[in-house]
C-alpha cells in the first residue's frame, strides 16, 4: 500500500446514494407538474400547486445544503489521493473564481453604458445579463473542474490521461437547467402568481433535468473511486514503492516507466 493513500470507495458509495436520493424530489416535481397541467383554470388547484412548489423548493434547499457539504468533503478526500497516485493535485479553482468574479465588473460596466448611451441600451443590457449569468455559474464550474481533475488523474498510467466522458457534460448541463427552472417556478415578488401552465412546464423540465443530473453524478463519483483503486493497483503491481522513497509519492515518470516495462513481461508470440 502507498503511504498516505486513503481509499474513497466507501465514501463514494455513500455519496452516490445521496445523489440518487435526489430522484425523489425529481419525481415530486413531475407529480406537481402533472397536477399543474390538470388544474386548468381552477384557482384553488392553482394555489395548491404553488404551495407544493414552495414546499419542494424548501425541501430541495435543505437536501442541497447537505449534499454540497458531503460533496466538498468527498472531493477533498479524493483530491488528497491525487499526489499519492503520481499526479499534480492543483485544480485551478482560484482562476475560476477570478474569471467569474470578473464578470461582475463586466456587468456593471455594461449596465452603466446602457444607461449613459441610449443607442447602446439594448446591447449593454444583453451583455450585462449574460455576464451575470456567467457569474452565477461559478460554483457549477468549480464542481465540474474538480470532477474533471479527479477523473483525469485517476487514468491508467499509460502516458495519457482520459478526458471526462460525455456523462460529465450531461451532469453539468442538467444540473444548471434544474436549478434555473426550479428558481423560475415561483410566485413573483409583487404577489402575482405565475401562469399555472408555465409553472407546470418549468417543473416538468426541472424534474427531468434533476433526474438526469442525479444519476449522472452518482455514476461519476463511483467511477472516480474505482479508477483511483485501479491506478493504485497498477502502481502496487509494477512499482517498487520502497525504491520510490518510502512515504514519498510515486512520480508519474516512475509509474509510466514501470507500466511500459511490464509490457515486456508478456509475450504473445506463438
Amino acid at each position: 500500500m502507498i503511504e498516505g493513500y486513503d481509499s474513497i470507495e466507501t465514501l463514494s458509495a455513500a455519496m452516490s446514494t445521496v445523489f440518487l436520493v435526489w430522484l425523489l424530489p425529481a419525481l415530486g416535481a413531475l407529480f406537481i407538474a402533472f397536477a399543474g397541467f390538470s388544474a386548468g383554470t381552477d384557482p384553488d388547484a392553482a394555489v395548491n400547486v404553488q404551495q407544493m412548489t414552495q414546499t419542494l423548493q424548501v425541501a430541495e434547499g435543505v437536501l442541497g445544503f447537505f449534499t454540497v457539504c458531503l460533496f466538498v468533503y468527498w472531493a477533498i478526500r479524493a483530491r488528497e489521493n491525487i499526489r499519492r497516485l503520481g499526479k499534480s493535485s492543483k485544480i485551478g479553482l482560484g482562476r475560476i473564481f477570478l474569471r467569474h468574479c470578473g464578470a461582475v465588473l463586466v456587468a456593471v460596466a455594461a449596465f452603466v453604458v446602457a444607461v449613459l448611451v441610449p443607442s447602446l441600451q439594448v446591447a449593454g443590457f444583453v451583455v450585462g445579463v449574460l455576464a451575470l449569468v456567467w457569474f452565477s455559474l461559478m460554483f457549477n464550474m468549480m464542481a465540474f473542474a474538480t470532477m474533471q481533475k479527479l477523473w483525469r488523474t485517476s487514468s491508467q498510467p499509460t502516458g495519457s490521461e482520459d478526458e471526462l466522458p460525455s456523462l460529465g457534460f450531461a451532469w453539468l448541463v442538467s444540473w444548471v437547467v434544474a436549478g434555473w427552472t426550479l428558481g423560475s417556478a415561483r410566485p413573483h415578488d409583487d404577489g402575482m402568481a405565475m401562469d399555472i401552465g408555465t409553472e407546470a412546464i418549468l417543473l416538468a423540465v426541472h424534474g427531468f433535468a434533476l433526474g438526469i443530473a442525479a444519476v449522472s453524478v452518482a455514476l461519476l463519483v463511483r467511477q472516480v473511486a474505482a479508477r483511483q483503486e485501479s491506478r493504485l493497483g497498477a502502481i502496487i503491481a509494477y512499482v517498487d514503492v520502497d525504491v520510490a522513497g518510502g512515504s514519498r509519492a510515486v512520480t508519474t515518470d516512475q509509474i509510466n516507466n514501470a507500466w511500459e516495462a511490464s509490457g515486456n513481461l508478456v509475450d504473445f508470440n506463438r
